[in-house]
């Protein structure tokens, strides 16, 4: 099975309404999230390919328990139906800008006033509501801001996985890729052609830069049911966007070589993940106590590891409409794309750990393209008070 790439350009305004309903929040204007979740990109994808292969939805929703041929592949083998994507697996979406892939700034670079943006390091342990923890400190003690909402450029990105820090030019902010227009809409009644009474409402659209572009990757389906591009209607208003198919580029950031100074991985999403509600990567992570000191061990691909400590960003919200059930779906938390795990591996093979990390995925439902995993080095030099680390 072939992978190909759909890069998707706006030729509009987007909206990909965040998880809270029209009529919970009186005047308040309704936000549109930035990047889209990726049921909303999957649902335009699964589209996409259906129409590709001549699909009549009306049949296909009919045939729920039967197979749906199509030039005598089963469709619905193929992308499946609700929840269940079938044989079909998505990768992304991956921001772009000028064609070139971008990546979350990872939570633990800062912006300082005095050195520009700097890493933060793991300081000696701590009593907090978990327990007695190893915290992310400031290192250097000057005042600094987190870099929230950005992007860093594939170079920068790999010069991060390698402990290094990115220019402040490679950082690129939201306000950088998309342009606010705030939106006034009524509802209508399509019947009788008119305003429906009471149903004014207030929504954020975004506007995306021309240069700027979604990515998302697609393998597993038949080679002959791969869209070969045009319009389609994406996200809330259903709004159009261009769609080019491309060979999937081989271009992924560099896993790291460890370094005589490396302690430990830093597992960074790339996309938010779903783990169940919880902020551990996995089920298999447990509480344990040596020296007073908590940890949480647990296993990701076979490979043994040690939480030491996390930099994780705000839970993400996300809710949407299950096209399926025609109901709305309950709204979930999810660990932001760019939130951090700082590891020690069992055994001390770092190596081998970042190989057998790098490029996978963690959480619940991996074949919308949740919880993608880059690993980076954790070294020595980020600790800044060595007599007292206790790791």
């Amino acid at each position: 099975m072939t992978s190909r790439t759909l890069r998707l350009s706006a030729l509009d305004t987007w909206f990909f309404r965040e998880s809270r309903p029209h009529g919970s929040v009186g005047g308040t204007e309704l936000d549109s999230v930035f990047p889209p979740p990726p049921r909303t990109v999957a649902g335009a994808v699964r589209t996409m390919i259906g129409n590709h292969a001549g699909a009549d939805w009306d049949d296909f929703k009919k045939c729920k328990e039967t197979p749906y041929l199509r030039n005598e592949i089963d469709l619905r083998a193929e992308i499946g139906w609700g929840d269940d994507t079938g044989k079909l697996a998505i990768n992304g979406p991956w921001l772009t800008l000028n064609g070139s892939r971008l990546y979350p700034a990872p939570s633990f670079l800062v912006k300082s006033e005095n050195s520009g943006v700097v890493r933060l390091a793991i300081g000696p342990s701590a009593v907090c509501d978990l327990g007695c923890l190893h915290l992310p400190i400031l290192g250097t003690g000057s005042s600094v801001k987190p870099i929230e909402n950005a992007w860093l450029t594939h170079e920068a990105f790999n010069r991060v996985l390698g402990g290094g820090v990115p220019d402040i030019a490679d950082i690129l902010c939201e306000s950088q890729l998309v342009a606010i227009e705030p939106r006034l809409g009524i509802a209508r009644n399509n019947a009788v052609r008119t305003a429906e009474n009471g149903m004014l409402y207030q929504a954020r659209h975004i506007r995306p830069d021309a240069k700027f572009a979604l990515e998302v990757d697609i393998s597993g389906i038949a080679e002959r049911l791969h869209p070969s591009g045009g319009a389609t209607r994406f996200g809330g208003e259903g709004r159009l966007a261009l769609v080019e198919s491309l060979p999937t580029s081989p271009l992924f950031p560099q896993p790291p070589e460890p370094l005589a100074d490396t302690k430990g991985v830093i597992l960074i999403l790339l996309t938010p993940s779903d783990t169940g509600g919880c902020w551990l990567p996995n089920s298999s992570f447990k509480l344990i106590e040596e020296d007073g000191v908590c940890y949480f061990d647990g296993k990701i691909n076979g490979i043994g590891l040690r939480i030491v400590s996390a930099v994780l960003g705000k839970a993400i919200r996300e809710g949407g409409w299950d096209l399926a059930q025609q109901k709305p779906r309950p709204a979930r938390s999810l660990i932001p794309a760019g939130s951090a795990w700082y590891c020690t591996v069992a055994g001390g093979d770092i190596k081998s750990a970042i190989q057998a990390l790098h490029n996978s995925q963690i959480g619940l439902e991996t074949s919308l393209g949740r919880g993608h995993l880059a690993v980076g080095l954790w070294n020595n030099s980020e600790y800044p008070d060595t007599s007292r680390r206790g790791i």
